[in-house]
């Protein structure tokens, strides 16, 4: 018997595989973002618990079309049978139940008495989705596409496989997700990122930033705001005053954008894109504030450098409220 497979998704679920892995574990990544690979050769090149089995084709590798998702996933579906037909896993780890391959994974370990987690996905596991249920219609064509196991689903964590969901705040999870067997993360998993992983993303990183401003993709702005009524103007009025407050200020764009929206500003460094914000938090030990629209970045700045950092949201949706009061997260009014 092997250790763990974790199935990963995105930058954020690899830093959480890394953190909770043991000697022995593997984890199965999905082309589901951007610089997949660059993520596997940075665990293959550094002294990692994790070992990589590969990349599956996702949204980042085809044009994002209904019938080219279809087609990868239904091939995903078939490697992931080889590998459960392969290996005997001791433990399934999921972040995303969505999905037909990672359901078809909770189906295999459910067939052969895996235990299965679902880990939570950053803020999806304490703030409502807004998506509307799928039709009666759309589900009956997922089954017929991918099989009988799978089921059309709109939060994470509620297909019927997860009986296990892994938080790092238990107590303020979503309703739906109460009636499952609740654990606690350990709130040092970051910190157990190999070192190797963090200074190989962070080198280029100034130490001597005081405050790190988390923008959000540019699909968003005139969401809302102050001033001219757009989201673009309050980040800007918001960077302006940071650089009054902190003598260097960091500015970390979508990993997606692809517009330096916030103009030019002396004593502003931009941080990579790539570069998740966690690794961020654990390189820059100075930091004094983290500012941004609420999100996972900003929710993880709390868990990473505790109570000595003040976070500050430009926005933020009103179900958040109890998450914000709880991890003392300000918002501007």
């Amino acid at each position: 018997m092997t250790g763990t497979l974790f199935i990963a998704q995105t930058p954020y679920h690899i830093l959480l595989s890394l953190g909770m892995s043991s000697p022995g574990d593997k984890v199965q990544i999905i082309d589901d973002f951007q610089d997949s690979s660059y993520f596997a050769k940075l665990i293959e090149g550094h002294e990692s618990q994790l070992a990589v089995l590969g990349i599956l084709p996702g949204r980042a590798t085809t044009k994002d079309t209904m019938g080219q998702r279809v087609r990868y996933s239904q091939r995903n579906i078939k490697a992931m049978r080889s590998l459960f037909d392969l290996e005997r896993f001791s433990r399934l780890v999921i972040f995303n139940d969505r999905t037909p391959e990672t359901q078809f994974a909770a189906f295999l370990a459910r067939q052969k008495n895996i235990p299965l987690e679902l880990v939570e996905d950053g803020l999806a596991a304490y703030v409502p989705s807004k998506e509307r249920p799928p039709s009666a219609y759309r589900g009956f064509l997922s089954r017929i596409l991918f099989g009988r196991y799978y089921h059309n689903i709109v939060t994470l964590g509620t297909s019927p496989y997860v009986e296990v969901v892994r938080t790092f705040f238990p107590d303020l999870i979503i309703p739906s997700l109460r009636d499952k067997k609740l654990e606690r993360l350990d709130p040092n998993l970051f910190n157990k990122i190999p070192p190797g992983i963090v200074e190989a993303m962070t080198s280029q990183l100034n130490p001597s930033n005081e405050c790190v401003l988390v923008l959000p993709h540019s699909e968003i702005l005139g969401a809302g705001g102050t001033d001219d009524g757009s989201l673009r103007a309050v980040m800007q009025g918001t960077a302006k005053g940071a650089l009054d407050r902190y003598a260097r200020v960091a500015v970390k764009y979508h990993p997606r954008e692809r517009e330096s929206y916030l103009g030019e500003y002396e004593g502003c460094d931009t941080i990579p894109k790539q570069v998740p914000m966690e690794l961020v938090y654990l390189k820059l030990g100075g930091l004094r504030e983290v500012i941004g629209p609420l999100s996972t970045s900003l929710y993880t700045a709390r868990i990473i450098l505790g109570d000595r950092v003040k976070i500050t949201a430009t926005s933020a949706d009103p179900s958040a409220s109890e998450l914000m009061r709880a991890l003392s997260i300000d918002q501007i009014s």
